[in-house]
């Protein structure tokens, strides 16, 4: 049985990854699309800190404290401040690594004493603009701190700093394998011990690890030892709790937020559309969805009246176009009763159709939208 959840997502927001870029000039991150155009971007690693620390300050899990990581061995000396920063391999050993969703959710990985990568359940690709980014930027000062030193100092100038801005709808995609969440497969060393009741180890199977040569003396006598190794699979007891992580992923990236140099951006969604699978290829449409642009278009009114025993015309210009951003899905299969406004008890309903296997071997499609943006389908037209 294979179970996915897909979710194409677009919000609208300002500036929100920035690049190394220098003291006084801070890039944004940008990547060149195959049409030329320029536009920015966020990485899926600053997604994926922002839905961390969205999904910790909401309630709906805690972060793994600084006790329980570790500093990569073989790259760091004892004390040094330097080297990957990993989950403690002791999470391991005891199934405390299925303790904290962003291991179980996001991945990890652990070198030491064995090396150990999870790869991530939920897959987030970069949110890329919808928009081209024609180097907008603003100058900035700090005037205020400027002005009070100088009555300390004398004369004081201001560090100015040139900022690049960018705001537009952006779009990306989080697909959810279901079936992975609550279960970690491990490689050990050492016999596993559990001391919670919360989960427990489903699979365990003895191995024997590459064989040492170990000499002695100088003769050519040799010792050849072998260690044991342990595959263990652990799994969290309650199917509810996995249930609920799944669901306050979902919570979390229906009220995302980013901080960033000192603003809150709201990265909720203006257009989601939402896919459950079940033995089936899951799809995803996010490079099915297309901002409409509309060339301004004025319509003219002329009227006509006497003034003076003459003849005077007055033209009136008015503007054809909405304020409205619309957004046109190429190919998605929908009833009329599947797209509607976005309600967070509704999103969450409709996957629960999938957690609860109420669900047969097929797929489904909703699609939901933010008041004030205007949605249409497009299944016999080619995408621009």
């Amino acid at each position: 049985m294979a179970r996915f959840i897909v979710l194409d997502i677009v919000f609208k927001a300002s500036s929100l990854n920035y690049d190394l870029g220098g003291p006084t000039y801070h890039e944004l991150k940008k990547l060149r699309r195959w049409n030329g155009a320029i536009h920015t971007f966020v990485s899926r690693y600053a997604l994926r800190y922002s839905i961390l620390e969205t999904g910790e300050k909401m309630g709906y899990w805690k972060l793994a404290p600084c006790e329980k990581l570790q500093r990569a061995k073989g790259q760091a000396q004892e004390g040094d401040r330097k080297g990957p920063i990993q989950p403690n391999s002791e999470l391991l050993y005891n199934g405390e690594i299925l303790e904290y969703p962003e291991f179980d959710l996001f991945g990890y990985m652990i070198t030491d004493p064995i090396t150990n990568i999870r790869e991530s359940p939920v897959k987030i690709s970069h949110a890329i603009s919808m928009t081209p980014y024609h180097f907008d930027k603003h100058f900035s000062a700090n005037i205020g701190l400027a002005r009070r030193m100088a009555r300390k100092e004398g004369e004081v100038s201001p560090n100015p700093i040139h900022i690049e801005e960018h705001e537009a709808f952006y779009i990306y995609s989080v697909v959810i394998d279901v079936d992975r969440i609550g279960k970690i497969e491990c490689l050990l060393d050492k016999k596993p011990r559990i001391n919670s009741d919360r989960f427990e180890i489903i699979a365990q199977e003895k191995l024997l690890g590459k064989k040492k040569e170990k000499e002695e003396d100088t003769s050519e006598k040799k010792e050849k030892t072998t260690k044991e190794i342990y595959w263990v699979t652990y799994k969290l007891k309650d199917s509810g709790k996995i249930k609920e992580r799944i669901k306050n992923l979902i919570k979390v990236l229906l009220k995302l937020k980013r901080n960033i140099k000192g603003r809150a951006e709201d990265l909720s969604p203006v257009l989601l559309v939402v896919g459950i699978y079940k033995n089936t290829m899951y799809d995803t449409y996010k490079d099915r969805i297309e901002l409409v642009h509309f060339e301004r278009e004025y319509v003219e009114e002329i009227e006509e009246k006497e003034e003076d025993g003459k003849i005077v015309r007055i033209v009136r210009r008015k503007s054809t176009l909405s304020d409205k951003p619309e957004f046109v899905i190429y190919g998605v299969k929908v009833k009329d009763e599947d797209i509607k406004r976005l309600d967070e008890e509704e999103v969450i309903n409709f996957i629960s159709s999938l957690l609860d296997d109420k669900l047969e071997s097929e797929s489904k499609v909703k699609i939901f939208y933010r008041p004030g943006v205007k949605v249409s389908v497009a299944n016999d037209v080619k995408l621009k």
